[in-house]
């Protein structure tokens, strides 16, 4: 397993997050309740190439104390998957990988009333649920959660839930059928949800690869393939929204970030590839270099 090769810590005032990385290995999740009765967010993230960054995911560094709150402080030792944190309002809703006897599940906490409310399991069978993604709506302030299932095969779902958090949706399926599906990403992009993917084709784990993004319609998902890539290592695909601006990217090797953005009228321009030389170089660099060409 390979090390952390840098830490951050974001901190979150007045419900405002900075996010660093776009798909970072989150370490300790908390919130600092200060004497005068506000509350920040902070959480530390790092980058690792190894793609189940079992117990480095939760690392704890703080002590406890009685202003700070950490969100399961146990999920390194029991080998928990990488979260996903989303702000709503000025508070924090989490969902991660539960590890157990059983397998992963996917559970949300929040923070509510001063303290994490407990795990609640949103998705759980007899597979392993993987790698979920919250996706908040401004519209409305439903909440959308993505994650994959890897069994047979493997496919990628969605459930939503109300601002409240009340009840969450039955899964729908959001790849498609017999498609081999996995590690999605998603954004709300004027008013419609977008999830891309990866998809391989030939059976888990082989190459060639599909780059799949698929847009929500009512309550099913229609998708179309983006790019192909030969990289027989996770893609981690990620879907951006800015401006009106909507665009792809992955990793297309081990040293080249794949990107594409839709164009007037809804083709999608030739590929492009950056070159990048570290994890850090992609994802603090490389990534956002290609986010000004986008908005240009």
């Amino acid at each position: 397993m390979n090390s952390i090769r840098r830490i951050v810590e974001t901190v979150v005032l007045s419900g405002m997050l900075v996010a660093l990385s776009p798909t970072p290995v989150w370490a300790e999740i908390g919130v600092y309740v200060q004497p005068n009765g506000s509350s920040s967010t902070y959480a530390l993230q790092g980058i690792v190439d190894d793609p189940e960054p079992v117990g480095i995911a939760w690392i704890r560094y703080f002590s406890d104390s009685p202003q700070r709150s950490v969100l399961n402080d146990q999920g390194s030792a029991n080998g928990d998957g990488r979260p996903s944190l989303i702000m709503r309002s000025t508070l924090p809703i989490v969902a991660w990988a539960r590890n157990s006897p059983a397998g992963y599940d996917i559970v949300v906490s929040r923070f509510q009333g001063g303290s994490w409310t407990v795990p609640q399991t949103v998705a759980d069978s007899s597979a392993d649920e993987l790698d979920p993604v919250l996706v908040l709506d401004a519209g409305d302030g439903s909440i959308h959660l993505l994650y994959w299932v890897l069994d047979a095969t493997p496919r990628v779902m969605h459930r939503q839930a109300p601002a409240d958090l009340s009840s969450w949706s039955v899964a729908v399926q959001v790849s498609q059928p017999g498609e081999i599906a996995c590690r999605p990403s998603g954004v709300i992009h004027e008013g419609v949800l977008q999830v891309v993917y990866e998809v391989h084709p030939l059976g888990y784990g082989s190459t060639p690869r599909q780059i799949v993004l698929a847009a929500q319609d009512g309550q099913e998902f229609s998708s179309e393939m983006l790019a192909a890539t030969q990289h027989d290592g996770d893609n981690w695909p990620q879907v951006h929204s800015t401006r009106h601006e909507l665009w792809i990217d992955w990793i297309d090797t081990q040293c080249d970030l794949g990107w594409t953005q839709r164009q007037p009228g809804g083709s999608w321009a030739p590929v492009q590839i950056e070159y990048f030389e570290t994890p850090e170089e992609r994802d603090y660099r490389v990534r956002q270099q290609v986010r000004i060409l986008v908005l240009e």
